[in-house]
């Protein structure tokens, strides 16, 4: 069971939460312009939510190191799990560099996505604090319609 985030803590998470979307939105918007740095702003998207997603999983070890888990099993799952935002970034990470950016940013957005529902379970079962997940989904929404979009303009061959 987790214990509840302090007011201050939560205003501190939700201002640092929003900042946080702000290189999302400026390298969404600089990887839309026709410009000759586009495709240095679309890995620079890509490079920014790669580190977003394993931040992530990090999250998940530091609930293990700091709060009692019901059981070694699902401490280690948790662990396991944690471990995987960063291992998804990686390999968008590596389609994006070598050829495939586009590919590297639908994978990422997967992971983003993919998080977003083993929260949701870990929140159920009072394994997150509710004020977290909540925060959480609010910001993976808006960095997930800002990635989808920037797709979708890539597809279409045009900008968002």
């Amino acid at each position: 069971m987790t214990q509840p985030l302090s007011q201050r803590n939560m205003t501190v998470a939700t201002a640092l939460g929003l900042a946080g979307l702000l290189p999302f939105f400026a390298c969404a918007a600089a990887a839309n312009l026709e410009w000759a740095h586009r495709e240095t702003a679309f890995l620079a998207l890509l490079a920014y939510g790669a580190c977003i997603l394993s931040f992530l999983g990090a999250v998940h070890w530091g609930f293990v190191l700091s709060v009692a888990a019901p059981s070694e099993r699902a401490a280690s799952l948790r662990l396991v799990l944690g471990t995987a935002p960063s291992l998804i970034a990686w390999l968008a990470l590596i389609l994006g560099f070598t050829g495939y950016p586009s590919a590297g940013l639908a994978v990422l957005l997967a992971g983003l996505l993919a998080t977003v529902l083993i929260e949701a379970h870990w929140t159920q079962h009072l394994l997150l604090p509710l004020a977290y997940f909540r925060l959480r989904v609010v910001l993976s929404t808006l960095v997930a319609l800002t990635l989808a979009a920037v797709l979708i303009g890539r597809f279409l061959g045009k900008g968002i």
